[in-house]
């Protein structure tokens, strides 16, 4: 007599809403995180009105930028313990403070707000969305993660052609200032899906290799929360000599850079290892290298509707490339990168040029980055560290961008020639990263592939498979 076969049991309604309404959730916190970040390029030239406002207002960034992480370090250690409602709850709250006070900032206590706000409301939205995932089946992960991941590389150049046409010498423009109606939906929706997760979510299950993490986790985030105070203890003393203050800045960077390359060999597992020098390399690099590219071209409004919808066709495009793409997304898509850093160092002037350079580095660039994050699995603590380091480079990255363009060309890019000198140094140095992690990647990808084929298979005995050798995981859970 034949076994009977296991039927699944059916998902309650609310659980169901629950799965459905995640990716959606995830996206929109994706947006609204990267909105509350501040805009390097407004930054850049509104340096002059900022340091009236506070002369300090660097070291409240560097505050700003360590609350983030450690906001993010603590939603994703505790994310088996209290689950992804309270951060996503608690970020989106602080997202309407923030940006509501940056709409027009005219005194320090605000500005300070405002930064110490949104730092709180980039790492609580980020890393809730990742704690996201532990509570949901492989395929809804799958499409929440990649969600998530999406609009992280798209969302720059967009700021940028919002902002662009802003006057300089005000800070109302530090922030984007999307329509109070708009923010109060995405709000609501949010804060509405947080307070239903908490409700019937499933008990998360701690891991039980999470100790086997923990050398690589904390040094991730010594090291992120090290360069974010030094950038807080700079930004707090003006009074240092510039002969000192340029080396240090350049030193600094250096170091950390350096710093978070060597914590690579710490991660335990290849496919972990290969996700975090992707992740890192794409989220360091590219947002500021897009948004001079876009910055430097102007804002012509009447093209710059249909730009946009082109930059939006870009990363639709590069989220189906590394939603079914295999690991080779990562090495190749770095080796395009390179490419499009070639073209984006000419910074064209013409919006259609730009697009030509800036297009190509949106889609490879968000291959990369959703192919990264879907190879180290949904929920386990590969996929915590991932989500760390996402955090640690989109903030640092843009913290670090500015100074370190102050310190190789000797002044802070407000407009013409600086912007375009600006512009081709961070174009430089995506060149430079990419094609280094290009090489990693590829070194990283062809080891796994070795190690996958070394495996013994004996009669009757399935073979191990190595995570992230096979391509994504495809559930079979959907309904």
């Amino acid at each position: 007599m034949a076994e009977a076969q296991a039927v699944p049991a059916p998902v309650d309604p609310v659980e169901r809403t629950r799965r459905w309404l995640a990716p959606p959730v995830a996206l929109l916190a994706s947006v609204l995180a990267a909105t509350c970040m501040l805009n390097v390029v407004a930054v850049a030239r509104w340096t002059t009105a900022l340091t009236e406002l506070d002369a300090h207002f660097v070291g409240w960034v560097g505050v700003g930028a360590l609350g983030a992480v450690a906001t993010a370090a603590v939603a994703l250690a505790s994310g088996d313990r209290v689950g992804s409602g309270p951060f996503l709850s608690l970020g989106a709250v602080a997202a309407v403070f923030g940006l509501s006070l940056g709409h027009h900032v005219s005194g320090s206590a605000e500005l300070t707000a405002v930064i110490l706000v949104c730092g709180l409301s980039v790492g609580a939205l980020l890393a809730g969305a990742v704690a996201v995932v532990s509570t949901l089946p492989a395929a809804w992960a799958a499409l929440t993660l990649t969600a998530w991941a999406g609009p992280l590389v798209v969302v720059w150049p967009l700021l940028a052609t919002a902002l662009a046409g802003r006057a300089a010498g005000s800070v109302s423009g530090l922030l984007a200032h999307p329509q109070t109606s708009l923010l109060a939906v995405v709000a609501v929706l949010i804060v509405s899906w947080s307070l239903l997760t908490m409700l019937v979510e499933p008990v998360p299950v701690p891991d039980p290799t999470w100790a086997s993490w923990q050398a690589s986790w904390w040094a991730l985030l010594l090291l992120a929360s090290g360069a974010a105070l030094v950038t807080a203890v700079l930004g707090f003393s003006p009074q240092l000599s510039l002969v000192w203050l340029r080396p240090i800045v350049v030193t600094a960077t250096a170091a950390v850079v350096a710093g978070w390359m060597l914590t690579a060999k710490l991660v335990p597992e290849s496919s972990a290892r290969l996700s975090y020098i992707a992740v890192s390399a794409v989220s360091w690099v590219v947002p500021a290298t897009a948004m001079f590219a876009v910055s430097v071209a102007g804002a012509d409004k009447g093209v710059a509707g249909t730009i946009t919808v082109l930059f939006l066709v870009a990363a639709v495009c590069g989220v189906a490339i590394g939603y079914r793409g295999s690991t080779a997304v990562i090495p190749v898509g770095f080796a395009l990168m390179v490419v499009a850093g070639c073209g984006i160092w000419v910074m064209p002037t013409g919006q259609w040029v730009m697009l030509a350079s800036v297009g190509p580095l949106v889609v490879v660039g968000t291959a990369v980055l959703v192919s990264a994050v879907r190879i180290v699995g949904y929920g386990g603590p590969a996929s915590r560290l991932v989500g760390l380091a996402i955090v640690g480079s989109l903030v640092l990255g843009q913290v670090v961008a500015i100074p370190l363009d102050w310190a190789m060309l000797g002044d802070v890019p407000s407009s013409g020639r600086e912007m375009i000198a600006s512009g081709r140094l961070d174009a430089g140095l995506t060149v430079a990263v990419a094609s280094l992690a290009a090489s990693w990647t590829w070194v990283v990808r062809r080891r796994l592939q070795r190690a996958a084929m070394r495996v013994p298979r004996w009669p009757g005995v399935a073979a191990p498979q190595v995570v992230g050798t096979d391509g994504p995981v495809v559930g079979t859970d959907l309904p």
